[in-house]
């Protein structure tokens, strides 16, 4: 009797897939955030040289010294 009510319960819960779409949706999000990340890396420190250039060259241009009259 209780191992033919464990036997369908088991049977009733391998076949359930209430949950499925929700573990689909994680293991994507996971993949889009992984990427991001890798992306970021791989990014993030050419545009950090390229931020560090504009800085330096915008910090020693002269600007010209204009009077309005």
């Amino acid at each position: 009797m209780i191992i033919s009510a464990l036997k369908t319960r088991l049977s009733r819960f391998r076949h359930d897939e209430d949950g499925a779409i929700t573990v689909d949706w994680v293991m994507v999000t996971a993949g889009v955030v992984a990427l991001s990340i890798a992306v970021m890396n791989l990014v993030g420190d050419s545009s950090m040289t390229v931020t560090k250039k504009i800085s330096s060259e915008m910090s020693s241009a002269t600007v010209a010294d204009y009077v309005v009259q």
